[in-house]
């Protein structure tokens, strides 16, 4: 003979696992610094690439849009559906790789890159489709907004210039 738990039981397991299910964080954004790798991941998943080019320890407009956009649910949703993500870092204090440190001046350099942060939007096939330089505090909604109508924001011509370097001491530097 089979021993039926009671319905109250059932009832309460039901409600346990959909509170657990509804509690589960999803998982954190990834942010690579290998651009040819990000650029055979969007051509595989169909997305486009956002580049971020920041310093990640002085930048303090930098620090803002991490704060007020990247670290919001909002912005992770959205970008898991349709960005593959890239960090160009230029830092004062922290040691990147000769690879990465190459990597990040002449990708500064073909794309214009004059100040940061700057986000620059590409399709799968590195095709420019938005070029946003600074944080201006518009937030999540206005920040996906200016990347997804460019008509605002035109598309520099490359010009070599400088390699991006922190200013010495501005207030636009700070430590983190």
């Amino acid at each position: 003979m089979r021993v039926r738990p009671p319905k109250t039981f059932s009832f309460i397991l039901t409600f346990l696992l959909a509170l657990l299910a509804s509690c589960a964080k999803p998982a954190p954004l990834v942010w690579t610094d290998d651009y040819a790798a990000a650029v055979t991941q969007a051509k595989a998943q169909h997305k486009q690439i956002l580049l971020n080019f920041t310093g990640s320890d002085w930048c303090v407009n930098c620090f803002r849009l991490d704060d007020e956009v990247f670290s919001k649910p909002e912005f992770a949703d959205y970008a898991r559906d349709h960005y593959v993500l890239v960090t160009l870092d230029f830092p004062i204090k922290k040691e990147l790789s000769e690879k990465v440190t190459q990597q990040n001046t002449a990708l500064q350099t073909k794309y214009a890159v004059a100040n940061i942060p700057t986000l620059i939007l590409l399709d799968a096939d590195e095709k420019q489709l938005a070029f946003v330089q600074g944080y201006r505090g518009e937030g999540v909604a206005g920040l996906l907004d200016e990347l997804n109508d460019p008509a605002h924001h035109p598309v520099p011509s490359p010009v070599p210039g400088p390699a991006l370097t922190p200013p010495a001491a501005s207030a636009n530097s700070t430590a983190k």
